[in-house]
């Protein structure tokens, strides 16, 4: 992504013939006309860093400012929303006393100078988006379209798969909204159990063991698929719902790890080879 970044904008690449090919392709969405674009896998890209910052090894700090990078360039809110809050929680979990005072300290400023800089930005730079004010008044119209067109039973137990979501929509971008819509408070119930078994599972791994890194690697990981949710629709889509899964049997076997159960016909040494030679 980031080669394809700077072959644009040095002139390597004509923006014109990434686009066309680009563009057909339902994964991939442009942001605005200077080369910037979004690829739905990039969910992987925020995973990466959370990966990275977990456990960590010589190269891992060049490593989570490239990935960084791509994540801010793709101009997408929720992508950079959700992998701050998840680096934040990780860092605060991992971190030592003095580590998480630092932490929140460096969290304040950072906070400061990017709001700043979102509400200096002018037309003319190339992390102007011309789509955002479109973009929130259509998330402020199902919005406003629901609460208005519901009752206690539907409150309850949902419209249906089939309800629209206002005159000309079926779907929409907060996938929690969507659950409820459809689906109701069972719902709702349904699509947060899998976060209920990762941390079941991720609290049984000691803060001292050599597995907790890892651990949270996973755990935070599903928390940032979470939290990026309600921007949109991963946890119940391919791309995030298979991580999730995942995650949900890895942590439950570096947990059984702990706890010395055999796992799956495996003793745990055997396990742990596992997990290092992965």
């Amino acid at each position: 992504y980031l080669v394809v970044l700077v072959g644009v904008f040095l002139g390597f690449f004509d923006f014109l013939s990434v686009y066309s090919i680009l563009s057909n392709l339902d994964e991939f969405m442009f942001r605005g006309e200077e080369g910037l674009f979004l690829y739905k896998g990039f969910l992987y890209a925020c995973i990466a860093l959370i990966f990275v910052l977990a456990i960590p090894k010589k190269a891992n700090f060049l490593i989570a400012i490239l990935i960084s990078s791509a994540i801010v360039l793709t101009l997408t809110r929720g992508l950079i929303l959700a992998t701050s809050a998840s680096v934040f929680l990780l860092l605060l979990t991992i971190g030592n006393r003095k580590q998480k005072l630092k932490l929140l300290g460096m969290s304040a400023i950072i906070l400061v100078v990017v709001t700043i800089f979102l509400i200096g930005i002018s037309e003319e730079s190339i992390f102007y988006r011309e789509d955002v004010g479109e973009s929130n008044q259509v998330r402020i119209e199902d919005t406003v379209y629901m609460l208005t067109h519901v009752d206690a039973g539907t409150a309850i137990f949902g419209h249906g798969f089939a309800a629209p979501i206002s005159q000309t929509r079926q779907n929409i971008e907060n996938t929690y909204l969507w659950i409820w819509w459809k689906l109701g408070i069972p719902g709702l119930i349904f699509w947060l159990t899998p976060l209920v078994l990762c941390t079941f599972a991720f609290k049984r791994i000691p803060f001292n063991s050599k597995h907790f890194r890892l651990a949270c690697a996973f755990y935070f990981s599903v928390i940032l698929i979470y939290i990026q949710s309600a921007t949109n629709p991963y946890l119940n889509n391919p791309i995030g719902l298979s991580f999730v899964l995942m995650a949900i049997f890895s942590l439950r076997k570096l947990a059984m790890i702990e706890s010395g159960v055999k796992a799956g016909g495996l003793t745990a040494p055997m396990v742990i080879g596992d997990i290092k030679n992965a």
